[in-house]
């Protein structure tokens, strides 16, 4: 008697540490039969499910305000899990409360009897919404920062505005935090916002949801105060817009202004369906993309205003090349018509003065003015040449050609290889102008700097292109140091080859290095719109 009275006592002072033992875990705990019934809960899960001790006996799907039978993927329960394995196994419950989604990690352990099978289970549950959350926020950030890295990449690569508008849009939508996006840009001119981009949503609503917030202005006011707004419920809205609301699903939205130095170029306006509406960490994402847009927005327009300023330099150089040639042939058929013929007329005038005989004194001056008249004429037949030969305008480029190399390198020692396409026939004329003056700059160059023993020139036409090198032998030169260098000269002709050539939307390289020579190569596409200029008649 007396040994089973202190078998009893230990028992019962064994039970007592146990539960005190239990009742110092800060996490709940309970125990729980085989039919899902609690049996043993620790102070904590009484407490804080506070149900005093009619939590004992209860189902714990009901205690901890499950769905039964426990077992959707938000909620799965660990005692299958048990049974089936007989391990320790670990899920976690995904529950809503009045607090908002709460996360309980349950660590299941069996239980068991004296012949080793489970009769019960022991559930520790931990609350770990602050851990999963702060995983959750980590994960996110991370997620922001690869979209936004993204779309940096593609602000830095293109230029092309609607693609960088279709990429953030993207990347907003897919994110999974933002369900409908839109984005306004505020036309220049006439000050009014164009949508230029949507997503989740169809244009008219996007027009709508853009006339939400703050004083219901554009955007919400961010055009005129440069500032986010959030509207963080839209069912406040009148009758005439909630059916388009309750349609779209629409729970909150937020106004991102597209700030670039100062200016507000549109706004970004972004909708969410979920009941949490737009966390802190969203609202900071939305303004750094919506930076990143801004300088998309920023970029495309300098650019384009770039390509339009070239595009009227180019037009106005076309004109400035034009007006230049038409002068030049101008001043050249002047010479011919007046002063080529005016020194014609004096020069016969002083050989039949010649002829009729005179004293010794009057024949020598007559001959000294013979032949100032031809060195005159043969002068302006140069001159006339060098303005606009007519070998150009009637016989072509190759014969042009033919004629420069004669006359200025063969003339003066210099060994001349043409190389021509026996096809190659009559080209446009801008072409044949442009190809022109970019041989006669490179021969006048080779002649006055290189020092050149042989020049190699070819003219073929290629894969659509018109083909032009010319390549010498001689001392070469810094092709830096002539663009950049004092003497503005040299650097101004290879300029104005180049300009020449790219007018007509060819290509324009010069290959040089001191000692090793000169190839001046250009390549102007024959299909083009440029190249094709006039035609012959």
């Amino acid at each position: 008697m007396e040994t089973n009275m202190q078998a009893l006592a230990q028992a019962e002072a064994f039970a007592f540490t146990l539960q005190a033992i239990l009742d110092a875990l800060s996490d709940e705990l309970i125990v729980v039969d085989l039919e899902r019934r609690i049996r043993l809960a620790n102070r904590a899960a009484l407490e804080r499910r506070g149900q005093g001790e009619d939590l004992i006996g209860r189902s714990c799907h009901e205690v901890y305000r499950l769905e039964e039978p426990c077992n959707s993927p938000e909620c799965e329960c660990p005692i299958p899990l048990v049974l089936q394995t007989g391990d320790t196994v670990r899920v976690t419950h995904r529950v809503a409360s009045s607090r908002g989604t709460r996360y309980l990690d349950v660590i299941a352990s069996p239980l068991r009897g004296p012949d080793g099978r489970i009769t019960h289970v022991v559930e520790l549950l931990r609350d770990v919404t602050d851990q999963r959350r702060a995983e959750e926020a980590l994960v996110r950030r991370n997620e922001q920062l690869s979209i936004l890295n993204a779309l940096a990449a593609t602000v830095n690569g293109s230029l092309d505005l609607d693609e960088v508008l279709t990429r953030a849009l993207d990347e907003i939508v897919n994110s999974g935090r933002m369900d409908v996006a839109a984005i306004f840009l505020l036309q220049e001119r006439l000050g009014d916002l164009q949508l230029r981009a949507v997503r989740g949503l169809s244009e008219e609503t996007a027009r709508l949801v853009a006339r939400l917030g703050l004083l219901d202005g554009d955007c919400g006011g961010v055009i005129r105060t440069g500032k986010m707004v959030v509207v963080p419920d839209l069912n406040r809205y009148g009758r005439s817009r909630s059916p388009v609301f309750r349609q779209e699903r629409l729970r909150s939205l937020v106004h991102v202004p597209l700030n670039a130095r100062g200016n507000v170029l549109g706004s970004m306006c972004v909708g969410n369906r979920a009941e949490e509406g737009f966390s802190r960490e969203d609202l900071e994402f939305l303004s750094a993309v919506g930076d990143q847009i801004a300088l998309a927005v920023e970029n495309a327009r300098l650019y384009a205003e770039v390509q339009r300023k070239e595009r009227v330099r180019g037009e106005l150089l076309q004109k400035v090349i034009a007006a230049q040639e038409e002068e030049r042939k101008r001043v050249a058929r002047e010479l011919h018509d007046e002063t080529s013929q005016a020194l014609t007329a004096l020069l016969y005038e002083v050989e039949e003065a010649l002829e009729q005989g005179c004293d010794g004194r009057t024949q020598e001056v007559l001959e000294h003015m013979r032949q100032l008249a031809l060195q005159s004429l043969d002068g302006i037949h140069k001159l006339i040449y060098d303005l606009r030969p007519s070998l150009l305008d009637h016989l072509g480029l190759p014969a042009a050609i033919h004629w420069l190399a004669e006359t200025r390198l063969e003339a003066n020692g210099i060994r001349v290889q043409l190389e021509e396409d026996p096809d190659l026939g009559r080209l446009p004329q801008e072409v044949e102008i442009a190809l022109f003056r970019v041989v006669q700059e490179a021969l006048s160059n080779i002649l006055r700097h290189s020092g050149a023993r042989n020049v190699a020139i070819s003219l073929r036409k290629k894969d659509g292109y018109l083909d032009l090198s010319v390549e010498d032998d001689g001392v070469g030169f810094d092709l830096e140091e002539i663009v950049h260098g004092p003497d503005t000269s040299r650097g101004l002709g290879l300029l104005g080859m180049a300009e020449r050539v790219q007018l007509l939307g060819g290509q324009f390289d010069i290959v040089s290095a001191p000692g090793e020579g000169t190839r001046i190569h250009a390549q102007i596409p024959l299909g083009s719109a440029r190249a094709e200029g006039r035609e012959h008649a």
